[in-house]
């Protein structure tokens, strides 16, 4: 051998080493002697007398299939523990070594470092399961959300059914959230549906005292109460005049993952004496 393929092979990142044809160790480059604890006195040692033999895995049954049949012969996903915390893992390739004529002189062990390869796969794995848990929840929403629609479509279509002459009617969602405003509600308080959907009732800028049906419609809400409840309220209409105003209030349940909501039917029935 060469100085300059001498040179070569110690310097290689990948550990490797070599036997002659009685399996004694040749030669061990840097890597190997490193990682496996070798040294110049272990040439010429049997390989079943050193420790690399055995780890990080069996290597003599490889060594003899090799030989025998003459070809290479890859071992994959091998695991060797040093010290506290650090693993690495080998993909380790067994060559018999022949000459041109064909005589064999000897056979290479290579130990190819995959131990990051390893690494991003298992981040990978971990990423993959992130990803499907995800999507499971997505779903879930989606489901979620496909059935709240559908409840504040029945909604709408109850308040529609009211028809043009009815009260004014204003559906909230468990969060006091606006689901719902009919026109009889805009002719009231002079604010129109695409204005009131999605505002907070008690945030509502209108003539009906709405502070003072937060807490019986939460209470109602918390209760599941399905009888309504019911107030007169003072209030002011869109023209400025004062009139009274009975609320009645009551909880509608079943509504998929709304679980609860609160129809609000307004009716003038007077003005304050």
């Amino acid at each position: 051998m060469t100085r300059l393929h001498h040179a070569a092979l110690m310097s290689s990142a990948a550990a490797q080493i070599v036997l002659d044809t009685d399996g004694r160790l040749t030669l061990a480059n840097n890597r190997a002697m490193h990682l496996f604890g070798l040294t110049s006195r272990d040439a010429g040692r049997p390989i079943q007398d050193l420790e690399v033999s055995y780890r990080p895995v069996e290597l003599r049954t490889h060594i003899e299939t090799a030989r025998a049949q003459r070809r290479p012969v890859w071992v994959g996903d091998v695991t060797q523990v040093r010290g506290v915390g650090e693993t690495m893992s080998f993909d380790i390739q067994v060559v018999p070594l022949a000459e041109e004529s064909g005589t064999e002189v000897g056979l290479t062990v290579i130990f190819h470092d995959a131990t990051r390869y390893r690494q991003l796969r298992e981040e990978l794995q971990s990423t993959a399961e992130e990803l499907r848990s995800m999507n499971d929840e997505l779903q879930l929403s989606n489901h979620a959300l496909r059935d709240r629609q559908d409840a504040v479509e029945r909604l709408r279509r109850f308040v529609a059914a009211l028809g043009s002459t009815s009260p004014g009617v204003i559906v909230v969602d468990g969060d006091l959230q606006i689901l719902m405003w009919n026109g009889r509600a805009e002719d009231l308080w002079g604010v129109r549906p695409n204005e009131a959907v999605g505002k907070h009732l008690i945030n509502l800028d209108v003539g009906l005292p709405v502070e003072m049906l937060q807490q019986p419609i939460r209470a109602q809400l918390a209760a599941g109460d399905p009888d309504p409840g019911e107030l007169v309220l003072d209030a002011v209409d869109r023209h400025g005049r004062t009139v009274q105003v009975r609320v009645t209030f009551t909880c509608i349940r079943d509504l998929g993952d709304m679980a609860r909501a609160t129809v609000l039917v307004m009716e003038v029935v007077g003005r304050p004496e």
